[in-house]
């Protein structure tokens, strides 16, 4: 089993322009707060820009061997609670003969 708790981006695209103005200035402020530069944390915002829609993210997992369990999304679906199960091949059947 895999769990994740990450940005996740949204389907609207009103939604992905307001979470990535809001990330933009929240990740701007913490860096300028922790680090006195408003630009380190800004990678976050702009990888969600190249990071695959909720359908696009699906089918990667599940070409990749794994269900969705569970999904819950937070503060309108900027954050995406994910919950994936390996998916468990057969085995190979093995035969058994006599010498």
């Amino acid at each position: 089993m895999a769990v994740f708790l990450d940005f996740a981006k949204p389907e609207n695209p009103f939604l992905q322009a307001l979470q990535y103005r809001l990330l933009s200035t929240w990740c701007g402020l913490w860096g300028y707060l922790l680090h006195r530069n408003p630009e380190i944390h800004g990678y976050i915002a702009a990888s969600l820009e190249t990071f695959p829609d909720r359908a696009r993210l699906r089918k990667l997992l599940f070409e990749s061997g794994f269900d969705l369990t569970r999904s819950r999304l937070f503060y309108l679906g900027i954050l995406e609670l994910i919950v994936l199960r390996k998916r468990m091949e057969p085995q190979a059947r093995i035969s058994h003969r006599a010498p």
